[in-house]
């Protein structure tokens, strides 16, 4: 059975892990949004640009396998919402950090869930559209 506060501690882990090589790589300065409720987890210094990052138990070639990697539209949602801001998708994976730059695309869905959590609308970012910012 999941362990919700495993999944949330593994989830702010990445965070922290991540948030230099992503400000080093965009020469930027982030921090945590204050609201835990946020729909991403960094904000820029001058609060314009929003990083949402994932941190997922798989390899580099897993996810270049299945091609796609998920985010939850309610995501996309908010940046259309606020279409003036940059926004990256930062992906932990074990072996790399890969970032994503959305660019207002259209992005394919599918509907996914847990039983736990109910089904969601998830968009699909394709793994060969990322950038690999540092190799583990």
């Amino acid at each position: 059975m999941r362990n919700i506060q495993k999944d949330v501690q593994f989830g702010l882990t990445g965070e922290l892990y991540t948030q230099p090589f992503i400000e080093n790589n965009l020469d930027i300065t982030i921090k945590k949004t204050l609201d835990d409720y946020h729909s991403f987890d960094f904000i820029s210094e001058d609060k314009q640009t929003f990083i949402e990052v994932k941190t997922r138990n798989i390899s580099y070639s897993t996810a270049k396998h299945y091609k796609d990697l998920f985010i939850s539209s309610s995501k996309i949602q908010y940046i259309k919402r606020n279409p003036t801001n940059t926004y990256y998708f930062c992906y932990n994976l074990n072996d790399v950090i890969l970032l994503y730059k959305y660019n207002n695309c259209k992005l394919n869905t599918t509907i996914n869930g847990r039983k736990e959590e109910g089904l969601k609308k998830l968009c699909l970012l394709p793994v060969k559209d990322m950038e690999i910012i540092y190799k583990k």
